[in-house]
């Protein structure tokens, strides 16, 4: 019986170092994986950082374009009433130009013209 119970001892002994061995490698895992969680909550906050960033450059980016779309619109309609006043001048210095022509207007001389001007 003592017999027994000295090889059930021993059994056990080795059965509880075998779980404490166990215990001591999980526990060693459990370390290893809550370590690689802090590293991965650390990159995930990075990560997030540099969205929000990215996200906040997008919208400055896009309310700088709608700045230029309203300036660009501001621009074509001056420059559709500047080439309005263009083709006003235009038209105008033609017909003064015209009118000069007409006010200036060199006839050929007619043969009275000439007799005098050699006497």
């Amino acid at each position: 019986l003592e017999k027994n119970l000295q090889q059930e001892k021993e059994q056990n002994d080795t059965m509880q170092s075998e779980i404490e061995q166990r215990a001591s490698m999980s526990q060693h895992e459990v370390d290893e994986l809550k370590e690689k969680l802090v590293d991965m909550e650390h990159q995930l906050s990075a990560v997030q950082r540099e969205r929000d960033e990215a996200k906040e450059e997008k919208d400055a980016a896009i309310e700088h374009s709608r700045s230029f779309e309203g300036r660009e619109l501001a621009l074509q309609s001056r420059i559709c009433m500047l080439e309005g006043m263009r083709r006003g001048l235009h038209n105008r210095v033609m017909q003064l130009s015209g009118n000069i022509r007409v006010f200036v207007r060199v006839r050929p001389r007619i043969q009275c013209e000439i007799e005098q001007l050699s006497s």
